[in-house]
């Protein structure tokens, strides 16, 4: 048996001490790196356009201009103002982005809560197809979808109608907001699969006791639903609502193919790009059309300003937002 004397066990305690504090600062060193090079991934364009919204001609084209404006100016965001329509664009990104959030969520959490506490056959192959729409690209059944809404007729009913002889019914959906509100409110608004998968990962989670509680109490399917597991999934019901107000404020494709009239913010600053390359539209604000640096600066300052009231939102709610994902089942 090998005698260690008291010296050396200690210092072998002190090697050893020594060599776990050295890969704790190795590890706390390798994660801030990492976390400094993200977020410089993530933040550069955001800092860049912010600048460069700024700047002037001459601040664009001088090489010894990087990052900071010599001379900051308002200019940039008076000709974005005025050639988006931001007054109406910001009004209709607010009202497609709110209404559309509201029944995207509330729908979402009926189909995720149905998926997770009821037992019926085929549920996990209909979840399976839920799961497959995250899958399908949106331009494969656009068709299809303008389709139905130029002729729209739910279930046939209007076709029955007509063939009956009651009345010649035709609905044209299209270039109407309802056209964006009608697959929120059914389950198959922007990315809803993701959402009913949120849902019913978090109402499994919940323990079934609530449920035989709520029973002897005299709860329904839909008391339990609105008095009881509601309540208590205030958190996904936080993330979910975050999520769908920013991806359908960012939408652009559904709001230009649907609603050509409703021109939101993404779609004000596209129709913006078009406006700058035509020399009679910006004359009166002394932009050359010819000049490349002083749109580039003007689109920049409109990206900013599309940009800006989801960024504030995510300013004010950062904290609870943060908790809402922690508590939720979007990594379940």
């Amino acid at each position: 048996m090998h005698f260690v004397r008291p010296s050396e066990r200690g210092k072998i305690n002190r090697e050893a001490i020594k060599l776990k504090k050295t890969k704790r600062i190795a590890g706390t060193v390798l994660r801030a790196l990492l976390l400094i090079g993200i977020g410089y991934i993530i933040l550069r364009p955001l800092v860049f356009i912010l600048t460069m919204s700024f700047m002037t001609h001459m601040d664009i084209v001088s090489p010894a201009v990087v990052w900071i404006p010599r001379t900051w100016v308002l200019t940039n965001y008076n000709n974005a103002i005025e050639l988006m329509g931001f007054g109406n664009a910001f009004r209709a990104s607010l009202e497609l982005g709110l209404v559309t959030a509201l029944l995207q969520t509330v729908s979402c959490a009926l189909v995720g809560y149905g998926f997770a506490r009821y037992k019926f056959w085929g549920r996990g192959l209909l979840f399976g197809f839920v799961m497959f729409t995250l899958l399908v690209p949106p331009s494969t059944i656009i068709i299809s979808q303008i389709m139905q809404l130029r002729f729209f007729n739910p279930f046939g009913i209007f076709s029955l109608i007509r063939t009956v002889g009651i009345a010649d019914i035709e609905v044209n959906m299209l270039n109407r907001r309802l056209s964006l509100y009608l697959p929120a409110m059914f389950g198959m608004g922007l990315r809803s699969g993701i959402f009913i998968y949120m849902f019913r990962q978090y109402f499994r989670g919940q323990p079934k006791e609530l449920e035989d509680a709520a029973r002897v109490d005299g709860c329904g399917h839909i008391g339990i639903f609105t008095r009881v597991m509601s309540p208590n999934a205030g958190s996904i019901y936080l993330t979910v609502l975050l999520f769908a107000i920013v991806w359908n404020w960012n939408d652009y494709y559904n709001a230009l193919m649907f609603v050509n009239r409703m021109e939101t913010l993404p779609v004000a600053l596209a129709v913006m790009r078009d406006r700058l390359q035509q020399a009679s539209q910006v004359a009166h604000l002394g932009i050359v059309a010819a000049d490349p640096y002083t749109q580039a600066a003007s689109l920049m300052a409109g990206a900013f300003l599309t940009l800006a009231p989801v960024l504030a939102m995510y300013i004010v709610l950062q904290r609870y937002f943060t908790e809402s994902v922690e508590r939720s089942g979007i990594v379940g």
